[in-house]
């Protein structure tokens, strides 16, 4: 949750250099969940089942939640090395096309996230409050999406 939180801030700040926050709220409010969640998601990935044989929504979602999760954090590792050691890459057409991908895989990622902790700690239980949380959850990745890509354009 709280790298989702990041994303949308990150989304809103408009170029705030991260590495000029001071560091150590750096650490403690984005790197050790940050952290986390990759390690515990490198655990989901190796011990978890995806199974390709059953045709329900929420299956491929699962499966595409853990696809977005590699490409995610490639993607992020590329864009903190790439805007500190390698800004000239950003006027190339790959670094513009792994961008857009990125971001649209980094809000999936996020709003799938969110539906499944809502649901997964029991927040959400009905299926009329899931089939709500359905259509925010869309509509809150039409929205991030938008101003994710808004962002991109403006920043080149």
């Amino acid at each position: 949750m709280p790298a989702g939180l990041f994303l949308v801030f990150h989304f809103f700040e408009l170029g705030l250099n991260i590495f000029k926050i001071n560091i150590g709220v750096v650490v403690i409010l984005f790197w050790i969940p940050f952290l986390f969640h990759i390690f515990y998601g490198v655990k989901i990935i190796i011990s978890g089942n995806i199974i390709f044989k059953y045709r329900y929504y929420r299956n491929y979602l699962f499966i595409l939640q853990r696809f977005t999760a590699i490409f995610v954090f490639a993607f992020i590792v590329l864009h903190i090395v790439s805007l500190q050691l390698f800004p000239f890459w950003m006027n190339t057409i790959w670094y513009r096309t792994v961008y857009f991908c990125g971001i649209i895989a980094a809000v999936f990622h996020f709003v799938n996230g969110l539906f499944g902790f809502l649901t997964g700690w029991g927040i959400i239980s009905g299926k009329t409050a899931q089939k709500r949380v359905v259509i925010g959850t869309f509509v809150l990745f039409i929205v991030l999406s938008g101003l994710g890509i808004y962002n991109f354009i403006n920043f080149f």
